[in-house]
């Protein structure tokens, strides 16, 4: 929650939302106020009309260049130690958003940069889809190119997004719609993960060409974020800036720096960022080596399971698991205080690995 009086970013830092018996860390920084964050609310459309639909695409976006892209380079003919490589430099914006976060209160509105961004995204993927045609592997510089692209444009919307939220809804219509927020990211990143791996296995029965089935899972990708992009044009909310947000590049750069600085003034910051990254570090391990061990050569140690069988695991028995694992984990903290259960879910998370 936001104390009054204290320096602090605009959209959530280091807010803790339980998820599948455990704690997801977000990072998402975007420059407030140290006094108020806006003026008084302004009227906005039903929070159920924008508030899905704008982190399904924030989900879709993050897991194209994560998870999927670790897969199709995979499919595309790289050994697992540079797919993994290049799919895990394209999270780095997500990680450094920060930087260029301020910069958004300078021009125009958050909506406009969640708009235009959801525009630009869909013409780099299909940048991107289209240069999966060239021969051999000289698809390769272009295709990571836009996804790089990609990657920045995703952060740069998340920022714009979580900025709406943030500077839109009141208190208690933010806590309200937390969850909806939480379940529509993951279902963004489930719809990628699951059902579009799985067709691309389909388009290569048929068609024994990667390069076309990615092309045409990456298209479906674009047009997924021109129809946000349209559809958040009409009925997403401006958002509101701060009141002392920065008039120029210098304010932001200051804005910047004292916000940076504060942050680690605070009480045990150091043990919260340590619990943090502990607390991930056993999924971030996975996260991409997990994927390609399921897919590779029985030849060569790997389970030999097809695209649709790994999209099969990560939708339908993934979306199972992780809605039954919500509903255990909620009940399971609620019946102790989540400080009280934080162990236990930590070994809940790691054990598996």
């Amino acid at each position: 929650m936001v104390q009054k009086g204290e320096p602090f970013q605009v959209a959530e830092l280091l807010a803790f939302q339980e998820q599948s018996a455990c704690i997801k860390l977000k990072a998402t920084i975007v420059f407030v106020s140290d006094k108020k964050i806006t003026g008084p609310k302004a009227s906005y459309p039903n929070p159920f009309l924008w508030v899905p639909s704008s982190y399904l695409a924030m989900g879709l976006v993050y897991v194209t260049v994560g998870s999927v892209a670790n897969i199709m380079f995979k499919n595309m003919g790289m050994d697992n130690i540079k797919a993994a490589f290049w799919s895990s430099l394209l999270g780095f914006p997500y990680t450094f958003k920060f930087i260029w976060a301020p910069l958004l209160e300078l021009y125009r509105t958050k909506k406009f940069f969640v708009v235009l961004m959801q525009f630009c995204l869909a013409a780099s993927v299909v940048g991107a889809a289209f240069a999966l045609k060239l021969p051999d592997m000289t698809w390769l510089p272009p295709v990571l190119a836009l996804l790089v692209v990609t990657a920045i444009l995703g952060a740069t919307q998340d920022i714009g997004s979580d900025g709406v939220y943030v500077t839109t809804l009141p208190p208690k219509e933010m806590a309200k719609y937390t969850g909806f927020q939480s379940m529509c990211w993951n279902a963004g990143f489930l719809l990628a993960a699951g059902p579009l791996i799985h067709f691309s296995g389909v388009l290569h029965e048929k068609t024994g060409n990667w390069g076309s089935s990615w092309m045409v899972i990456l298209l479906i990708i674009a047009g997924l974020l021109m129809l946000a992009g349209l559809y958040h044009s009409r009925l997403l909310p401006p958002g509101a800036a701060a009141l002392d947000a920065p008039r120029n590049f210098g304010d932001a750069t200051r804005t910047f720096g004292h916000t940076f600085a504060t942050f680690f003034q605070k009480k045990d910051v150091w043990l919260l960022l340590a619990f943090a990254f502990f607390y991930r570090s056993g999924f971030g391990l996975i996260d991409k080596i997990g994927p390609l061990f399921m897919i590779d050569d029985r030849a060569k140690g790997g389970l030999g399971l097809s695209n649709q069988m790994l999209g099969d695991i990560n939708g339908t028995f993934g979306t199972g698991a992780f809605i039954v694992g919500s509903l255990i984990g909620g009940w399971f903290v609620s019946r102790a205080g989540l400080r009280n259960r934080c162990l236990f879910c930590a070994f809940a998370s790691t054990f598996p690995m």
